[in-house]
């Protein structure tokens, strides 16, 4: 079905804000998080029509030295939207492909922590021997991955020694504690004794300090092997650990508080992309087999897509006006514009959008989702858009393609 409606498209900019606070991250307890929180600057609202539109004429192309670092998407091999739907590599490196899923490649394709940085902490406690990475003693902070990463599922082991506290960073910024600037999964010894007065989301499969297990993982003891598996599609991330489903989480609706604050950390705010990231602890922690499958898709343009939701309508080509749902971000987690607070899908003429949509939403059909990285370069370049869209910001966009017409 094609549908026809037009509303107008402004105000849709939100101002967000969040605050920050510092606790030691040497004991957890029950009532304080591992890290500090780095407030961002505040955007406030903008008095001229959300991104949807086209940049103006005056808009000056960007080139990858004009772009902020922060603003910056990490490389991937270039696909064309009808080649296959996952790269086949990371950071230029093969994958070694026998010992791995199918579509996953590894994380430890070569030799001494290749593809990984060391984040806020000593390089010399991380240690790699074939597909294992060992944190030896303490003061390692994290160990992140060059790459970013928006839509994957990522699979591997992990081995803690008795009462050990470590976790893993999911999209992740290259700056500030990966617990409070991405989001953390909890790996804990459960069992230790000083751990059994905490929180229910402080222990494992839980997003620290944020939302809960729902079912209780059946882990391994202490200096065993456990796996976990996550799958972090759009805003919905699921958590297995030795096979077993333990967290099913939207992004998009729960939140949790600070201690003392009275404000909410909220997870729809957090980046859409970034790096993978790995806990140190005093004592060995280990990790191996790390394997990834990026669900992302780059075009000839350079806009990445993930397919969300398979749509069962008409295909949408050749269209003058078209109509979504739409849901815009920073890559800091800012939310710039949510079609959803209207309660209505917006309709605008094809000619009028930015580029990275046109690219981007080529070959849906009515009733998919979609969610769309739009480098700089396709969206509103070195110019941005005052109080809303900073220069050289790359964009990121779920989209639901509610209808269109020729």
């Amino acid at each position: 079905m094609i549908l026809k409606k037009s509303i107008l498209l402004t105000g849709l900019a939100c101002a967000l804000t969040t605050s920050g606070i510092a606790i030691c991250d040497d004991e957890i307890s029950s009532d304080s998080p591992k890290t500090s929180e780095n407030a961002p600057e505040a955007l406030q609202p903008a008095s001229r029509p959300p991104v949807l539109l086209a940049p103006p004429k005056t808009a000056k192309p960007v080139s990858t030295k004009e772009v902020p670092e922060a603003g910056r998407v990490s490389p991937t091999a270039k696909l064309s939207s009808s080649d296959a739907k996952v790269s086949k590599t990371i950071n230029g490196l093969k994958s070694p492909g026998e010992t791995l899923s199918q579509g996953f490649v590894s994380l430890l394709p070569g030799e001494d922590l290749a593809g990984w940085v060391v984040h806020e902490g000593r390089a010399d406690v991380w240690k790699q021997v074939g597909e294992t990475i060992s944190c030896t003693g303490a003061g390692g902070g994290w160990l992140r991955t060059e790459k970013e990463y928006s839509d994957f599922e990522l699979k591997f082991e992990y081995k803690l020694q008795p009462g050990c506290n470590t976790g893993l960073g999911i999209r992740c910024p290259g700056e500030g504690n990966p617990t409070f600037t991405g989001i953390e999964l909890q790996l804990l010894d459960d069992t230790a004794e000083k751990y059994k007065s905490l929180r229910a989301d402080q222990y494992s499969g839980s997003l620290y300090y944020q939302v809960a297990p729902q079912t209780k993982p059946e882990l391994k003891p202490a200096g065993e092997w456990n796996e976990c598996e996550v799958i972090c599609i759009g805003d919905q991330i699921t958590v297995k650990m030795n096979g077993q489903v333990v967290n099913e989480i939207n992004l998009a609706r729960p939140t949790g508080e600070k201690p003392g604050s009275g404000k909410s950390w909220k997870l729809a705010e957090r980046p859409p992309l970034g790096h993978l990231a790995l806990q140190s602890h005093p004592s060995q922690v280990e990790f191996r087999n790390l394997q990834v499958k990026d669900l992302s898709v780059e075009t000839t343009s350079g806009v990445r897509y993930v397919n969300l939701q398979d749509g069962e309508g008409e295909v949408f080509t050749d269209a003058k006006m078209v109509t979504v749902h739409y849901v815009g971000q920073l890559l800091d987690g800012t939310r710039f514009g949510d079609t959803r607070d209207l309660g209505e899908p917006v309709s605008v003429p094809v000619n009028g959008i930015i580029d990275g949509w046109k690219h981007g939403i080529e070959g849906m059909k009515v009733g998919g989702r979609r969610r769309l990285i739009v480098p700089p370069e396709m969206a509103y370049g070195s110019q941005g858009v005052p109080n809303l869209i900073p220069p050289g910001a790359t964009l990121v966009f779920e989209v639901e393609l509610c209808g269109f017409e020729r």
